[in-house]
């Protein structure tokens, strides 16, 4: 049957793109170009082909998509099987048809068969809640003044920083920049210079090398057209982060500059909370999670490796999920499943802000007495996702 979903391979790329071109110019009021949107995954057919694409045809005629991307998420040495469910798009004279949902419901078929802990995409927060999808994380954005650099940053500490535009084929500084990301504490795995590449100039986004005065590369970062949004900003030494944003507004004569900063980077929130104009907490994404232990496990060990969590246990039950032992004991933490019976029940969707916040864990539902200073402590763990590893 002709509208059935199929699977879309390397002879349909140029009809893929051009629906998602020209849904997305509509939708988002600008001409898109996937190609330089979003070049990892649509810069060449060959590209395109990595990923997984399904659509469905009517009349021979493409007229909805979407697309399934999985990656590596490191958290502290261990990886962590990710994917983007996204670039949904239905041909305007094709909607209320059914054709997106059951794309979608393709793409959700395939989490399990690639071993899928945690899923990811943007949108319309309660279209995607009836599929597991909840608005969940942190994600911490600092404002930085070209006045806040003239009251409070000692000029001599970031003038000895300089940028260098880069090309494709600057093989030997790119490779430099990919051990700095690799460095990181939690990254998405980026695998080669070309990747890198790519993906520093996912939405539109333009890099730059930061070099000291003996012309070393002591960072990198990438940053909007104008200059006002850093999307992305490592450091070989962290704590020179204050210094290397405060030379790029003096760099690019900026006003202001934002930044994002993971919830892990403890030094780089002591310094700009210190001068910065403005602060603001935010979801980077909505997440759906498959497999609750491993991601748990994975996440609370790696906040007790920066933030020392106290002894303690919690039993929570995840409705259609099982009960998991949540704990500390020592230098240990982790998570297990449990028969054990639960303290505190919720849904799946609530269980994702409660466990990843933004907000604390009390904030989002009431706790028994005895497990608020245990529940506040431990949550939210520092889920989060990178705007240039967003597809």
């Amino acid at each position: 049957m002709d509208t059935e979903v199929a699977t879309l391979n390397i002879e349909d790329y140029e009809e893929c793109l051009t629906l998602m071109d020209s849904v997305f110019t509509v939708q988002n009021g600008w001409k898109m170009q996937m190609r330089k949107e979003l070049p990892k995954v649509f810069a060449t057919p060959e590209r395109y082909a990595k990923a997984f694409h399904w659509g469905i045809r009517d009349n021979g005629r493409l007229c909805a998509v979407v697309g399934f991307y999985p990656m590596d998420l490191i958290v502290n040495g261990l990886k962590i099987r990710c994917c983007t469910v996204g670039n949904v798009v239905t041909r305007a004279d094709q909607r209320a048809k059914g054709y997106m949902r059951q794309c979608f419901t393709r793409a959700m078929q395939e989490l399990p068969r690639q071993d899928i802990v945690l899923a990811r995409l943007g949108g319309l927060r309660q279209r995607y809640n009836s599929c597991g999808y909840e608005r969940a994380g942190t994600a911490c954005r600092y404002s930085l003044t070209k006045y806040n650099v003239l009251k409070c940053v000692d000029a001599a500490a970031f003038l000895k920083y300089s940028f260098r535009e880069l090309n494709e084929f600057d093989d030997e500084t790119l490779n430099d920049m990919l051990k700095l990301h690799n460095s990181r504490r939690c990254y998405v795995e980026r695998y080669n210079a070309e990747g890198l590449w790519h993906v520093l100039h996912h939405h539109f986004m333009q890099p730059c090398a930061i070099v000291d005065e003996q012309g070393r590369l002591q960072g990198y970062l990438t940053a909007s057209e104008k200059g006002g949004v850093v999307s992305e900003l490592v450091t070989r030494d962290e704590a020179e982060r204050l210094n290397a944003l405060a030379a790029w507004i003096t760099y690019r004569r900026l006003d202001e500059a934002d930044v994002l900063i993971m919830p892990w980077e403890l030094i780089s929130h002591y310094m700009l909370g210190r001068v910065c104009e403005h602060f603001s907490e935010d979801s980077p994404s909505m997440f759906c999670v498959l497999q609750w232990d491993l991601l748990i496990d994975a996440l609370i060990k790696f906040k007790h490796s920066y933030s020392a969590l106290p002894d303690g246990e919690i039993v929570l039950c995840i409705e259609g999920c099982g009960n998991l032992i949540i704990g500390v004991k020592g230098d240990n933490a982790g998570c297990q499943k449990s028969d054990r019976a639960s303290d505190i029940s919720m849904s799946r969707m609530e269980a994702a802000r409660f466990l990843f916040g933004p907000l604390a864990a009390s904030a989002v539902r009431p706790i028994p007495h005895r497990l608020q200073a245990l529940c506040n402590a431990y949550f939210p763990l520092p889920l989060t996702w990178f705007p240039q590893d967003s597809v």
